[in-house]
């Protein structure tokens, strides 16, 4: 470790980029994530026998074919492994489990996308639930991942679609 402080990795570090998930269907994951979410498919890449792709992710003899989505404000990626064979994951995974244990996506209307969802079978924990600063659902995407849908309600709630700056809440726990 360094002697930065938060301080000086926030004058480095500027924002949220996207997040990555492994999953064993790539092609099951670009129809749910992109054909049915609606988020374009702007970049497949893959390496095999790769050196440098093997030190970043920390395997040895990696291989991979994966996509890069755009969700609008950042960047999602699937990743479907094939050296070395991956581990299963417990589908349908409880959410008090350690790891990541959903992705969050903002929409505009929660009734209407949880009814679109819900016809095109998406499972869900339950109906959209109103928690007075926002509305929200936890669904499963088709490997059994959570996937939550929320609606912001509250202008003093942080929503992608209210103009946002870490001045706006002056009183927030900064750590």
């Amino acid at each position: 470790m360094t002697d930065a402080t938060p301080a000086d990795l926030g004058q480095l570090i500027v924002g949220h980029h996207h997040t990555g998930l492994s999953v064993p269907d790539l092609e099951e994951g670009v129809r749910f994530y992109s054909d049915l979410l609606g988020f374009p498919v702007i970049i497949r890449k893959s390496w095999e026998a790769s050196d440098t792709m093997d030190a970043v992710v920390g395997l040895t003899g990696s291989a991979a074919e994966g996509v890069i989505l755009d969700t609008g404000n950042g960047f999602f990626e699937l990743w479907e492994y094939t050296q070395p064979a991956p581990r299963s994951q417990e589908r349908d995974g409880p959410a008090s489990d350690h790891g990541i244990n959903h992705v969050c996506f903002e929409v505009s209307d929660l009734e209407a996308a949880f009814a679109r969802l819900t016809e095109a079978g998406v499972r869900f924990h339950c109906e959209p639930q109103d928690l007075g600063h926002a509305k929200t659902t936890y669904g499963r995407d088709p490997f059994g991942n959570i996937v939550e849908f929320i609606e912001t309600v509250d202008p003093e709630f942080p929503s992608l679609g209210a103009e946002w700056t870490g001045d706006r809440y002056p009183d927030a726990v900064h750590t």
